[in-house]
């Protein structure tokens, strides 16, 4: 129970310090912000599913379950993160050409 308890309170600070960050970026110039604001994004996306992940692997009952929940999550970042990288790179092209 304590585990959860700690999971919900690191997913909520991850919120809040995130929310923050995103605030802060208002004094960026559009370009730069809307770079900004994706990066927030996808650090949000990817640490949530990370706090997904722990919060199933806390529940497991086998070995094999926790390594079959690691693998297919490790799986899923891998093209979570290839597709925010190409959405970033295109982000940057579009913002030099304007």
């Amino acid at each position: 129970m304590e585990a959860k308890e700690n999971y919900e309170k690191l997913n909520i600070a991850t919120d809040q310090m995130t929310d923050v960050v995103a605030t802060s970026y208002s004094s960026v110039v559009k370009g730069g912000t809307d770079y900004g604001l994706k990066v927030i994004h996808m650090t949000r996306l990817n640490a949530s599913a990370a706090f997904d992940l722990f919060g199933k692997l806390v529940a497991v009952k086998s070995q094999s379950e926790a390594i079959e929940l690691s693998t297919v999550h490790a799986r899923q970042q891998f093209d979570a993160v290839s597709t925010q990288s190409r959405e970033l790179w295109n982000s940057l092209r579009r913002s030099r050409l304007t």
